[in-house]
Order: structure tokens, then C-alpha cells, then sequence
């Protein structure tokens, strides 16, 4: 029976690291490792709400210009506004842990992305799953409107090379009406 367990306890494992390496994988986008650091604690000892949000705002800079939302853009009168967001934890980080952030697009219509982030600890485990929804915005009239053909085939295609990592194994909290 020991050895039964033994070997059930190391085929755990090695599914559980097996997973753990698959997560990675379908998320083309990586940020840089960040440290938590004591100012990013709350008086809990783990890294507050707010420290949350800034590690994804600071981290998807390449897929946002890659999406097409480059100074050439914004000079032409376009940008996006964050429409709605949601936070899930599963795993607290602490001062001293190392947080690595990813992304890809989960979700696209003629006038909204749905983005997935999340935060893997140092052994690649999610920690915490991001959704965000973003608006595509005229900045001249300030509200919602299509994306242009170009722009859209652009994010279409960015967002068919992500759906080619595979699929997320979790239900989503967030969803936008898909055309693609």
C-alpha cells in the first residue's frame, strides 16, 4: 500500500507540474517578474488589492501595441476605456514572493476585447486571474464605436494565434458577444 501511495503521491506531482507548465503555455504574453515588496502589503502581510491591478496595468504594454494601439493610433483619435474588470484570487502572494504576469485575448467584437491576465507564483501555479473588457473609443466623440476593417482583421488574427495555444481550462467570469 506504501508504494501504492508513493506512486500516486509522484504521479500528483508530476500532473500537477505538468499543469502547472501547460498553464504557462497559454498565455503568449509575459511580463517581467516583479517582487512583492513590503510597500505592496496590507496589514494582512499579503499583497493588497490595488498592488493587484497595478501588476497588470504595468505588464501588457506589447500586447496592446501588438493589438494595434500605437501612437499612429492615438494620434488618428482612437484609444480604449476599461468597460469592467474582475479580480480572482486563489493563492496569496507575500513580501519576498515573485509574481510572474501573462496575458492573451480571450474575446473580440467590432467594439470590445476581452482580455485574460493572470498571475502565476514562482512554480507557475495561478495565483490570481484577471478579466478585463475593453471599449474601443473614438476620442473625438468619446463613446464606443467599430473598429475600422484593418484594425479588427488585425486583432482577429491576434486573437486566432492565442486560441491556437489551446483552451482555458476554467470558466471566465467576464464574456463579450463574439463575431470572430
Amino acid at each position: 500500500n506504501l508504494a501504492k501511495v508513493e506512486v500516486a503521491s509522484s504521479n500528483l506531482v508530476s500532473r500537477s507540474i505538468l499543469r502547472s507548465l501547460f498553464m504557462k503555455e497559454l498565455f503568449p504574453y509575459h511580463g517581467e517578474k516583479i517582487l512583492v515588496t513590503q510597500e505592496m502589503c496590507d496589514h494582512n502581510g499579503h499583497m493588497n488589492t490595488g498592488s493587484y491591478t497595478r501588476c497588470f496595468d504595468g505588464c501588457w504594454g506589447q500586447m496592446y501595441i501588438d493589438m494595434g494601439f500605437n501612437d499612429e493610433y492615438f494620434n488618428a483619435g482612437y484609444s480604449s476605456f476599461t468597460l469592467e474588470e474582475n479580480l480572482k484570487y486563489f493563492k496569496e502572494f507575500l513580501e519576498g514572493d515573485y509574481i510572474y504576469p501573462s496575458f492573451r485575448i480571450v474575446g473580440l467584437n467590432r467594439k470590445c476585447i476581452h482580455i485574460l491576465g493572470c498571475l502565476l507564483d514562482s512554480e507557475n501555479n495561478i495565483s490570481t486571474i484577471y478579466e478585463t473588457v475593453l471599449g474601443h473609443i473614438d476620442m473625438n466623440l468619446r463613446k464606443i464605436i467599430e473598429m475600422d476593417d484593418s484594425f479588427f482583421n488585425s486583432i482577429t488574427s491576434l486573437k486566432h494565434s492565442h486560441d491556437n495555444l489551446g483552451s482555458i481550462p476554467f470558466d471566465l467570469r467576464l464574456a463579450v458577444k463574439e463575431s470572430v
